[in-house]
């Protein structure tokens, strides 16, 4: 909302922006026909690659044509198609901690994993919430102006482009590195579960 009243100059280009969410849900749809063709990792890239192509243009139409509706859906599209793709890639990585915790502890906790993944989103926007009025004190926002000092106002473009860039990026290389549930070792996970339950269902048959 501060980035679309200062820096595009109509606060009310935010509601444009929120309707974009629609792309999200397309891009859950359209998850698991990509997920056939190529790799979760290089699914979530391609989210990655959406975020930052639609942060970036969004920043650029900021000095080019900052009221332009048409323009502003085309960048918040773009992000949340992207992030709708992220979202298919973490989801399918929840069912695999799930999977993995089963070979590892020989107990299935869908419930705590999933409960544990929902605190965690919901502190993180707290976090943001928090972070964004610190980030805004910082670049010297003033709610009490009309018209915001020019290094706020690039103050305001690095918090709404620069930062997520970066932080997108982050997320990847993350992903990339950390994440090993994928490729032969998570099919070694999903074979050894298949054995598990397979067991366990010939044990419940002789009982």
């Amino acid at each position: 909302m501060y980035y679309f009243k200062n820096v595009c100059g109509n606060e009310y280009l935010y509601s444009i922006f929120g309707s974009a969410i629609v792309a999200e849900m397309l891009g859950l749809v359209i998850f698991p026909k990509i997920a056939s063709r190529i790799s979760r990792e290089k699914v979530y890239a391609l989210a990655c690659v959406f975020v930052i192509s639609g942060l970036t243009a969004l920043g650029a139409v900021g000095y080019i044509a900052p009221q332009s509706r048409v323009l502003i859906v085309a960048c918040c599209g773009l992000m949340f198609l992207g992030s709708g793709l992220s979202i298919g890639v973490t989801t399918c990585c929840m069912a695999d901690v799930i999977d993995y915790g089963e070979v590892k502890f020989g107990v299935r906790n869908e419930s705590i994993t999933c409960s544990a993944q929902t605190f965690l989103m919901k502190a993180a926007m707290a976090a943001a919430g928090g972070l964004t009025g610190v980030g805004l004190q910082i670049v010297g926002y003033n709610a009490k102006l009309d018209l915001q000092s020019a290094a706020t106002v690039n103050g305001i473009r690095v918090l709404m482009i620069i930062i997520p860039i970066a932080l997108a990026v982050v997320s990847f290389l993350i992903y990339k590195r950390f994440y090993n549930l994928k490729g032969v070792h998570m099919e070694e996970v999903t074979c050894r579960v298949n054995e598990m339950h397979m067991a366990k269902r010939e044990i419940g048959m002789e009982l």
